[in-house]
């Protein structure tokens, strides 16, 4: 079973890693992200300050997080990644649904996100759901 948190700040380095792993599911569709550096330390440890770093954890492991910030009333997804081994799972779709929880919680009109729409697992999220999701 997987279960949705706040990261912690000893899992950054985790989180970054994980994120590279994930960035080589775009090798053959997007190599120069596939080869982009993973999010900066620093970046991570702010979200993670302002409680915009969610992880989803199976078993005690770190299997996907999401990392989000406040922009006006909404809240944007600047990122999003699972392990390679946990894709098709919908941990994604879960890390999305436990940020628009939090949004919500805190008074905020809803979420937005932007993506590839070329990517086939992204395409669910790259029209209404994905690119704005509003609960008022």
């Amino acid at each position: 079973m997987v279960d949705f948190r706040t990261a912690r700040p000893d899992e950054i380095e985790t989180i970054r890693a994980l994120e590279r792993a994930s960035a080589q599911r775009f090798v053959g569709l997007m190599d120069a992200l596939a080869a982009d550096e993973p999010s900066p330390a620093a970046v991570l440890a702010a979200r993670l300050l302002d409680g915009g770093l969610v992880v989803a954890v199976e078993d005690g492991a770190v299997v996907g997080f999401v990392m989000s910030r406040r922009v006006e009333d909404r809240t944007y997804v600047e990122q999003l990644d699972v392990l390679p081994a946990f894709a098709g799972r919908r941990v994604g779709a879960a890390l999305l649904d436990a940020v628009a929880k939090r949004a919500r919680a805190v008074g905020l009109r809803g979420l937005f996100l932007s993506t590839f729409r070329e990517v086939p697992w992204n395409a669910p999220y790259s029209g209404g759901w994905g690119s704005w999701r509003s609960w008022c």
